[in-house]
């Protein structure tokens, strides 16, 4: 699988070897990722591609080699220790955005990845901000979705999903996807 070669050439880029060889991502995790990029990008949805967090560029990565020339948005406010936008994907279709998400003006989304703040509240800040923009049938990732030591990012995801606009499309050891079903 050449996704597969690839994510292996950036571990080694990064210098990492160990079980979860991209920083916090098991390789199946990074597998789902792609995947679910992917079917968000070449199914009948257009849009932008955002990650929120990005921390060093893993995950970046996998949905950069998916977008397809479309608009990727890398948005950090580096607040987490050794992030660092030196190591993040760039391209003339990729924008490093240095910043707390606050607002989304930047049109329609086809797929969002959500590694951020795994607190109740920013979690479910930016879920409100950027659940509006996707698109129907897009994709929204949630990075450490299963993990105990951060219930606030499940807990936002169920106050979010109240509106019932979302079903799940797959998951991964600490990542959970969903589909946009209805708007």
């Amino acid at each position: 699988m050449a996704d597969e070669r690839s994510d292996q050439e950036v571990a080694r880029r990064f210098g990492h070897t160990k079980d979860y060889p991209y920083g916090w991502y098991a390789d199946y995790d990074l597998q789902i990722l792609s995947e679910a990029t992917k079917a968000g990008v070449h199914g009948t949805c257009e849009g932008a591609l955002v990650e929120v967090g990005v921390y060093r560029g893993y995950s970046a990565n996998v949905i950069c080699r998916q977008a397809a020339g479309r608009p990727v948005y890398l948005i950090d406010s580096l607040e987490l220790a050794g992030a660092s936008p030196k190591d993040w994907p760039v391209g003339e279709n990729v924008k490093h955005v240095v910043s707390r998400l606050t607002k989304w003006d930047d049109g329609p989304i086809c797929v969002a990845h959500h590694d951020a703040d795994h607190s109740f509240e920013v979690t479910h800040e930016h879920f409100e901000i950027l659940g509006p923009h996707i698109l129907l049938g897009g994709i929204l990732a949630i990075h450490d979705f299963h993990e105990l030591p951060y219930p606030g990012v499940k807990q936002a995801w169920d106050a979010f999903s109240l509106k019932g606009d979302f079903e799940p499309w797959g998951h991964g050891y600490s990542i959970q996807v969903f589909q946009r079903a209805r708007k």
